[in-house]
C-alpha cells in the first residue's frame, strides 16, 4: 500500500465508504497516507463503524495530509471526539470537512466539541461542517 502511494502518480481522492471498514484497517490505511509525500485531496471514510480506536490516527492525518475529509457516521462518539480535541494539531491542511451523525451520546456535548474543531480550524477559507446527531 505505502509503496503505491510514493509513486509517480499520486492518490489524490480515496474513498471507501460503507465497506464494512475495520477500526484498525482505518488506522493502518492513515498511517500510511500521514507518511505519504503527497497530500490528499478528498478522503471518505464515512459511514464504517469505526468508533473511538480511530481518534488520534485521524487527529495525525488531519495535521497536514488532506484538504476535504468525510466522516460521516463513523462512529467517534464523545470518547473519540474528545481524543480528537486534545491530538489535533493547530495548523491543519483542511478546507472542508463533513464530520454529521457523529454518534455523541449527549446532545448538549455537541456544540462544545464542534466548537473547539472551529477554532482550530479557523484558519481555513472554505470550511463546511455539516453536523447532525
Amino acid at each position: 500500500m505505502s509503496w503505491s502511494i510514493q509513486k509517480e502518480n499520486p492518490l489524490l481522492r480515496l474513498t471507501v465508504e460503507n465497506c464494512e471498514l475495520s477500526s484498525i484497517g482505518v488506522i493502518i490505511l492513515l498511517d500510511c497516507l500521514t507518511n505519504a509525500k503527497q497530500l490528499l485531496d478528498v478522503l471518505s471514510i464515512a459511514d464504517n463503524h469505526l468508533g473511538s480506536p480511530v481518534a488520534a490516527a485521524l487527529a495525525r492525518f488531519l495535521g497536514s495530509h488532506v484538504r476535504a475529509l468525510n466522516a460521516t457516521d463513523i462512529g467517534l462518539g464523545t470518547v473519540g471526539f474528545q481524543i480528537l480535541e486534545e491530538t489535533l494539531p493547530t495548523e491543519v491542511a483542511l478546507s472542508h470537512i463533513n464530520i454529521r451523525r457523529i454518534g455523541l451520546l449527549v446532545d448538549k456535548e455537541a456544540p462544545a466539541l464542534v466548537l473547539v474543531l472551529l477554532l482550530q480550524l479557523q484558519h481555513q477559507h472554505r470550511l463546511l461542517l455539516a453536523h447532525r446527531l
